[in-house]
């Protein structure tokens, strides 16, 4: 090693310790580090160590548990509720095993009432009955022209499609409301089912 070399390596070497005085006890500042960054390497390595244990959990909660469960409500009263707002409500629907209500809302305005209750379909697919005493528009907005009407439960349903292949079934009840289910993309099966046992009821 050269002297220039010798000299720059002290040099450095008390630059990084940093030299000290005796007076009083003054430390010299010491050189600050240059930080060093992580490579995207690294990073990436990171995120799959963390992300690996989150999907093994969501996997064998699928696979073992068949994945989150709907929490099953009991939809009497608001059945209950929109009748004693005037509504004339039919009974709850005498569904097959396998069905769960899930929720229910009912709606009052100056002019309607109307009612709401989703339901899980055995198959894990989600629909609406809605039951209202006002415009089926009012509910459902502007439903274009039915492609079919279709008989369940001694009720004719007018169904309106969209254009996600989902539907909407409306028949109009003899005491002056609508019944309407809403069912899902690829739920004719499930709807219909639905409407047989909503008709059954009124």
């Amino acid at each position: 090693m050269s002297e220039r070399e010798v000299k720059a390596a002290a040099f450095d070497e008390d630059a990084e310790k940093g030299p000290q005085y005796e007076e009083e006890g003054v430390e010299y500042p010491r050189r600050a580090r240059r930080p060093k960054y992580r490579r995207w390497r690294d990073m990436w390595w990171s995120l799959v160590v963390l992300l690996v244990p989150v999907g093994l959990f969501f996997a064998l909660w699928n696979g073992l548990f068949g994945g989150p469960v709907a929490r099953e409500v009991d939809p009497t009263p608001e059945f209950q509720d929109a009748a004693n707002a005037g509504l004339d409500v039919i009974d709850e629907p005498d569904l097959p095993e396998g069905w769960k209500p899930i929720a229910g809302d009912v709606d009052r305005n100056s002019d309607s009432v109307t009612l709401r209750v989703g339901y899980v379909a055995p198959d894990g697919g989600g629909l609406q009955l809605v039951q209202t005493s006002g415009p089926v528009e009012n509910v459902t907005g502007v439903l274009g022209e039915p492609s079919e009407t279709v008989e369940a439960g001694g009720l004719d349903w007018q169904v309106h499609p969209d254009a996600d292949g989902a539907a909407t079934w409306v028949a109009e009840g003899t005491e002056g409301y609508a019944l309407m289910i809403v069912g899902g993309e690829d739920s004719d099966g499930d709807v219909s089912a639905l409407a047989k046992a909503a008709a059954e009821a009124a």
